[in-house]
């Protein structure tokens, strides 16, 4: 499934309650009001990034969220980035927004978002223009750790993850996120994920481990 950029803008107007200051994790969720997309079964969803725009950092209430429903106990292994391209906002001249700031971030909704997550900065130019076409995947060879760490790998217990971008330095300092940091202009995010059997699947499960059984005691009587 791959969602669009007005996909994550309906959610994210529909009141998120994320208030971290932009150099600073704080436990985070996304409130009830908010839509939350149902992901697919294969093991991945692919997020349609073209339109994003950063305005500051983790929790910035312009910022782009959305939400997925993954199933409860279900695993965020990590996620890949293809085709990115985005440019670091430079309209004031006091000031230059770098590309390095830019961080894609995959969370949990009912945990410690200081601990249980996952960031990566894809570009590793301090200053600021525009990069173009850059591939590439969390905690891979090709561009950095966000500003607060790569993160791990984590379970989402209520089933519930939101997927954001933000500005690793909120330039202007002190502006609260309401100045444009970065644009994305096209790209695609696959998260991946290790879902939970259904208890039906696990109940299939143990019916054809007795028809195994059962088939090997067979053959070792008739022999």
């Amino acid at each position: 499934m791959t969602v669009s950029f007005r996909s994550a803008l309906a959610c994210a107007s529909l009141g998120v309650l994320l208030s971290a200051p932009a150099l600073a994790r704080s436990p985070a969720a996304l409130s009830a009001t908010v839509a939350v997309i149902p992901a697919t079964t294969a093991g991945f969803i692919d997020i349609d990034l073209a339109g994003w725009k950063t305005y500051g950092g983790f929790g910035s209430a312009l910022n782009p969220i959305v939400g997925f429903d993954i199933g409860a106990g279900s695993v965020v292994t990590g996620f890949s980035y293809s085709g990115l391209s985005f440019t670091a906002n430079s309209d004031l001249p006091e000031w230059t927004s770098w590309l390095s700031d830019l961080t894609l971030s995959v969370n949990p909704t009912n945990g410690d978002t200081s601990t249980q997550f996952l960031d990566w900065s894809p570009s590793t130019i301090g200053g600021g223009g525009s990069e173009t076409g850059l591939s590439g995947s969390w905690n891979g060879g090709s561009g950095q750790a966000g500003p607060f760490g790569a993160g791990v790998p984590f379970t989402a217990a209520d089933g519930l993850i939101f997927v954001t971008v933000y500005d690793g330095f909120d330039d202007p300092f002190g502006d609260d996120g309401s100045v444009l940091d970065t644009t994305i202009t096209a790209g695609t995010m696959r998260v991946f994920i290790t879902p939970v059997p259904e208890p039906g699947t696990y109940g299939m499960m143990a019916l054809g481990l007795l028809a195994i059984g059962a088939a090997m005691r067979q053959r070792q009587q008739v022999r």
